[in-house]
């Protein structure tokens, strides 16, 4: 779901054969987190569900903070190595393992200048099965997105393309539970998760100021 919309109020409306609502149940808040979740009626429906949180820094811009991110790989895109404007469509055409690479962040560093509109996957969770996307501000406060395992993909975005004034203020924290364009894709191992009717699609993400 975009920022723009994430805000929004959410209602169920009802299903018609030659249409497909974009929410089926409104969004379900827990005390740490989103709980989203979908049931489809009717026939199989295939869905890609992506939240993008926008943690701040707090004071400055990004570059000034650490990023801790325990991934294995980041999916490449077909403008590497030009940066990419809002205007073109970043689709994947592989994976590179990230060690030891301007984009390992499995132990938390400063961001600095790098600039990232990538996906990332192979995400290592903790004991509960969540992966954690971990910004560490100049005043020393931390925000951290915790997702769960229906979530196998992150995307990290730190505003590059944006307007000037809005660059690099904001990380984009995008958990994702599949990667861009596989709709058309529909490479193995990456097309969107397929509901069959009266089945129930259950993800979880979520975050903390320290």
């Amino acid at each position: 779901m975009h920022p723009l919309a994430q805000s929004l109020g959410r209602r169920e409306v009802p299903l018609r054969r030659d249409r497909v609502p974009s929410g089926l149940h409104p969004r379900r808040r827990r005390a740490d987190g989103d709980d989203d979740r979908n049931q489809r009626r009717g026939g199989p429906l295939s869905l890609c569900h992506r939240p993008a949180p926008l943690p701040a820094p707090g004071v400055g811009l990004v570059d000034q903070c650490t990023l801790q991110l325990e991934a294995g790989a980041r999916l490449l895109t077909d403008d590497e190595p030009q940066l990419p404007t809002d205007d073109e469509p970043q689709l994947p055409t592989g994976a590179e393992a990230v060690d030891r690479t301007a984009y390992d962040f499995c132990e938390a560093r400063l961001l600095g200048p790098t600039t990232l509109d990538f996906a990332f996957t192979d995400l290592v969770c903790d004991a509960d099965g969540r992966a954690w996307a971990c910004l560490g501000g100049i005043e020393g406060r931390r925000t951290e997105l915790w997702l769960d395992e229906g979530y196998p993909i992150i995307e990290l975005y730190t505003g590059d393309t944006l307007a000037p004034e809005r660059q690099r203020k904001n990380l984009g924290v995008e958990p994702m539970t599949c990667p861009s364009n596989t709709f058309a894709s529909g490479d193995d191992g990456e097309i969107p998760t397929r509901l069959e009717p009266s089945q129930n699609l259950s993800t979880a993400s979520g975050a903390r100021l320290t």
